[in-house]
């Protein structure tokens, strides 16, 4: 039984094929490993410009997450503040939290 990897060697030399052409395919495939080599080794580099756009973009969508939660939480705050104003004033649970029915 041949094992895969034989049966293409064996294609490869029946193949009809002039050496000029396997020696571009092969350096194609060698320029494309190496490509892709490169390619992971540098998308670890924090320092370069691709890295330094995803960051600030980074920092910005979270700045305006932050935004918006502090908007929120600053409106929710000033809404209880107001609700406990009007019960001191004895006024008592304003009319919208009032259970209805009763």
């Amino acid at each position: 039984m041949l094992s895969y990897e034989e049966l293409e060697r064996i294609k490869g030399m029946c193949s009809q094929t002039n050496e000029k052409q396997d020696y571009m395919t092969m350096r194609k495939s060698e320029r494309e490993e190496k490509r892709n080599l490169s390619l992971n080794r540098v998308s670890k580099w924090p320092n370069t410009i691709q890295a330094e756009r995803e960051r600030k973009e980074y920092e910005r969508i979270k700045k305006l997450e932050d935004d918006e939660v502090s908007i929120f939480n600053t409106f929710f705050t000033v809404t209880i503040d107001q609700e406990k104003r009007g019960r001191r004033r004895g006024r008592g649970v304003p009319a919208k939290f009032e259970a209805r029915g009763s």
